[in-house]
C-alpha cells in the first residue's frame, strides 16, 4: 500500500507539478485543508520493493511510508526544499466543500465527469490518514527518512531551480 510519493522519474514532470506551481505564486502564504497524510519518496518504494523480492518475507500487505506529515507542514516542507519561505492557512472545511461543490457543476457544465466524489472528497482531505511505517520498514529492510531531498528532487523533476534561502 503505498501513500503520496516524491521525488522524480527522469524523463517525466512529477505529479505534484501544479502545487510547486502553486507555491511559487509570489506571496507569503498558501492555501490549503487541514488533516495530512503518510507520505513517501520514489527511493524508499523502490528499496520496499526489493526488499520484499530479496528476503524471505511473510505474503501479505505492507504500508510503505517514510513519514506522516501534515498538508501545512508538508506545503513548509515542500517550500522550504524549494527555498520558499510560506505560511500555510488552512481552509475551514465549509469553504473546501464549497469550492469542490462548484468545482463539481463546471465540470457538469463542461460535459465532463471526476473520477472522484467531490462533495465527498473534503472528508478525505481533511482527515489525518497517518500510520505507523516501521513495520514495513523494519521488515523490508529500508530505513525511511529521505523526504527532503525526494521534496527537492520534485521541486526540480516540476522544472523550477531550487533558491537559495
Amino acid at each position: 500500500e503505498l501513500p503520496y510519493i516524491f521525488g522524480r522519474m527522469p524523463g517525466r514532470r512529477p505529479l505534484w507539478q501544479p502545487l510547486v506551481k502553486y507555491l511559487h505564486w509570489p506571496v507569503p502564504w498558501v492555501f490549503y485543508s487541514r488533516g495530512g497524510s503518510a507520505m513517501v519518496s520514489v527511493k524508499d518504494v523502490a528499496l520496499a520493493v526489493v526488499g520484499a523480492m530479496g528476503k524471505d518475507v511473510e505474503t501479505g500487505t505492507y504500508q510503505i511510508g517514510d513519514e506522516n506529515l501534515t498538508w501545512a507542514a508538508f506545503l513548509e516542507r515542500l517550500a522550504g526544499a524549494a527555498g520558499l519561505k510560506k505560511r500555510v492557512v488552512s481552509l475551514p472545511d465549509w469553504v473546501l466543500r464549497l469550492g469542490f461543490g462548484a468545482l463539481k457543476i463546471w465540470h457538469r457544465l463542461q460535459g465532463r465527469e471526476s473520477g472522484l466524489d467531490l462533495t465527498e472528497l473534503t472528508q478525505l482531505q481533511t482527515a489525518e490518514t497517518f500510520f505507523d511505517p516501521k513495520p514495513a520498514q523494519e521488515k523490508l529492510g529500508f530505513s525511511g527518512g529521505d523526504l527532503g531531498e525526494a521534496f527537492r528532487e520534485t521541486v526540480l523533476g516540476s522544472g523550477y531551480r531550487l533558491k537559495s534561502n
